[in-house]
């Protein structure tokens, strides 16, 4: 074999494996997902607290995020991003989050 393929078949085997672990379904933090990078691409924000901070709503725990509703969130974020809705954002998010995990 040569080294080439000796070196792609690491990559390969190495792909694998966090395919599966990705597979496992593990909760990902907020922050995980919508890095800094990723909100200075793609928001008018520098970083998730930044985009919460400057919300029009007043969200200091989990349930108050939860608690706003999808439209008006979906407007924020509209305004505020490249996306047309927060659905559209997340998505995007987590491409970006497994496309790195397997070493894209």
């Amino acid at each position: 074999m040569s080294n080439g393929f000796k070196e792609f078949d690491r990559k390969l085997k190495k792909m694998q494996q966090k395919a599966s672990e990705l597979e496992k379904g593990q909760e990902l933090q907020l922050n995980e997902l919508f890095t800094d990078s990723f909100m200075k691409k793609n928001t008018k924000f520098s970083s998730l607290d930044e985009m919460l901070d400057k919300s029009p709503f007043t969200i200091e725990i989990q349930q108050d995020f939860e608690s706003i509703p999808d439209d008006l969130w979906d407007d924020f974020v509209r305004e505020n991003s490249k996306f047309f809705n927060w659905e559209e954002m997340q998505q995007e998010a987590a491409n970006i989050y497994v496309a790195k995990q397997l070493g894209f």
